[in-house]
């Protein structure tokens, strides 16, 4: 037999033979190939076979077994030159027994194993200390930048990590996560803790203990600012190859610029006249106790010339909008709204913050309320004091919108039935009153009050029923039920035991749950009106009505009871309306508007963050 020989051989007689197995590779890969190739030359030689059976066939030339990448590679870079393959030699080492040449293919598909990532670390060092940069090394390996980027950051671990990684004693993610260390003590130390560990520990793990803490690029007031600004002032970001994680690290500074961008912000919103405008940069909202003592000033509404208001209908009732469309919809409405009067302006204010999505708010405006002294104090008093069952009938009402929001919330109902097991708060705080004991569920007045019927049958609530001792029937009977069924009596049930309607829970779990109190009450003469001082009726129709209607005079001197009617015609009579020549944003208006006593103040504190998370 013919010892192999190697030998230079024209491009052009050269072709994979049949002996050569791989699967066509994809263009990219031979193009990356190529210019490996081109950066580092051929570092391996082709294996090719002489087969003289082809070559009576009229095949000719050397058949490649071993080498097909390179020499795809090899024609491409020849093509690129513009040279032909006739002009261009390779070496190849020949063989003319069959039996080798199949041996070299089957070595060659059998034998290609990746390199292992700590050769990889030491193989691109060993490049970079000749000076080949980073894109000239993807190139000779056939890999992306960033991957040759990735393994030079290993290349700076310690030999013991890079010993580590070697002997698979730590994995490629462990490795990286120990780059993110701030000296080589601290990475060291983590080292030995990884590899002391019984149990695995995580990339996400060695991270948490080895970088600094800081602000995560999610944060809002890096989202208003940008990174760029952050940068610009010397901000440094700590940043890592091996995770999408960055983290900003100079909180002073980016609360430095948070702020002063704010003030800017302050002496554009000054000069559109508001007597004051404020900051509150600590949170992604307004906290209740800034503006509780404030009172909100109302816009005065603008009639859209006809041809606008039309569009605006249109846009309203339209089911799907596009990016513009919404945005004119958004146009119309604001102005539709209208704006507070100059004397408002004069004397009214509003405050400025930067929300959870990194985006500039304003909340306002706002008046100080007024304050009634001596005698004026003790009438205002006499004339707004509200009966105890009216008020009593509000919180019964506040309460039945919220359990019946509920029914369509089972997982909320659940939760709140984890907080009522497992909170530690006072017996009388429990969102739900686990006892058979029920409060009243209707108000006193409960004329055009809405009841869903599922939140009376999923208990005994006062109707008649033979009551028994417990035994296993009253489970059997549940068992039998399908899951479906079982899942919704159980959320009515726990809906029905809700029982706090007030406070910063109450109406924290209210927006959750997307409670609306006109969904079971409307006022009415005998249910609300009737039961209120002529001071809150006139205030009520002054607000609801322009200009007291066709005859706002005489409106206002009617008796309590006509007044009661009117409002009560007024919310559930459209010919009236009509009479009162009533828009259909007036008409709105009535259709949300719910007494104040009945409005869930705005939660503060962690209800808030729950309540944009949801």
């Amino acid at each position: 037999m013919a010892e192999p020989v190697t030998a230079l051989v024209p491009l052009a007689d050269l072709y994979i033979h049949p002996f050569n197995t791989r699967s066509t590779p994809p263009d990219a890969e031979i193009e990356a190939l190529a210019d490996s190739i081109d950066q580092m030359g051929l570092l391996q030689n082709l294996s090719g076979y002489d087969d003289a059976a082809w070559l009576e066939g009229g095949i000719g030339g050397i058949g490649i077994v071993a080498g097909g990448r390179r020499l795809r590679a090899l024609q491409l870079l020849t093509d690129r030159a513009g040279k032909t393959r006739d002009s261009v030699t390779v070496p190849v080492l020949i063989t003319k027994d069959g039996d080798t040449a199949r041996l070299w293919a089957s070595a060659e598909n059998a034998a290609r194993q990746p390199l292992h990532p700590a050769d990889e670390v030491r193989a691109y060092a060993r490049m970079s200390d000749t000076g080949a940069q980073p894109a000239m090394i993807a190139k000779a390996f056939a890999v992306t930048e960033r991957h040759v980027r990735q393994r030079m950051t290993l290349a700076t671990l310690p030999i013991a990590a890079l010993d580590a990684l070697r002997a698979d004693q730590i994995t490629l993610d462990q490795a990286g996560a120990l780059t993110s260390a701030q000296s080589e003590e601290a990475l060291l130390a983590e080292l030995r803790r990884v590899l002391s560990s019984r149990w695995s520990v995580s990339a996400a793990d060695i991270r948490r203990n080895l970088l600094p803490r800081g602000i995560p690029l999610d944060d809002r007031r890096v989202k208003w600012l940008g990174l760029d600004a952050y940068r610009h002032a010397g901000g440094v970001i700590q940043e890592d190859l091996f995770s999408d994680d960055a983290r900003i690290l100079d909180e002073a500074l980016l609360d430095k610029l948070f702020g002063d961008r704010l003030e800017k912000c302050t002496e554009f919103n000054r000069c559109k006249g508001y007597a004051w405008v404020k900051i509150h940069a600590k949170d992604a909202w307004i906290p209740f106790d800034l503006i509780e003592k404030l009172a909100r000033v109302d816009l005065v509404p603008v009639e859209l010339p006809e041809a606008d208001a039309a569009e605006l209908e249109t846009l309203t009732e339209a089911d799907d909008l596009t990016e513009e469309e919404y945005a004119r919809l958004q146009e119309l409405e604001g102005r539709a709204a209208g704006d507070i009067s100059d004397d408002d302006r004069a004397v009214a204010g509003i405050y400025l913050y930067v929300d959870a999505r990194g985006e500039l708010k304003t909340s306002g405006p706002w008046r100080e309320k007024p304050q009634a002294s001596g005698s004026d104090e003790v009438a205002t008093a006499k004339v707004e004091t509200l009966p105890q069952s009216l008020t009593e009938d509000m919180r019964r009402t506040q309460r039945l919108a919220i359990q019946t929001a509920l029914l369509g919330k089972p997982e909320l109902v659940l939760d709140l039935l984890t907080v009522a097991l497992t909170a530690p708060v006072w017996n009388w705080q429990c969102p739900l009153s686990i006892s058979p004991s029920l409060s009243p569920i209707a108000p006193e007045k409960a004329d055009a009050t809405v009841i869903d019927d599922r939140l009376t049958d999923a208990v005994n609530d006062g109707k008649a029923m033979r009551v028994r001792d417990l035994s296993l029937t009253h489970l059997t009977d549940i068992q039998a039920m399908p899951k479906k069924d079982r899942n919704a009596r159980l959320t009515a049930a726990l809906a029905r035991l809700f029982t706090p309607a007030t406070g910063d829970f109450g109406a924290s779990v209210a927006r959750l749950a997307g409670a609306d109190i006109r969904k079971v009450w409307t006022p009415t003469a005998d249910n609300y009106f009737s039961r209120l001082p002529v001071a809150r009726l006139d205030r009520i129709w002054s607000e609801l009505v322009p200009d007291g209607g066709p005859d706002g005079d005489g409106w206002m001197a009617m008796k309590k009871a006509l007044k009661a009617k009117d409002l009560d015609r007024l919310f559930r009579d459209p010919d009236f309306r009509s009479a009162l020549f009533l828009s259909k944003d007036d008409g709105k208006r009535i259709d949300a508007w719910v007494p104040a006593e009945m409005e869930w103040p705005m939660p503060s504190g962690q209800a808030d963050a729950q309540e944009e998370a949801a």
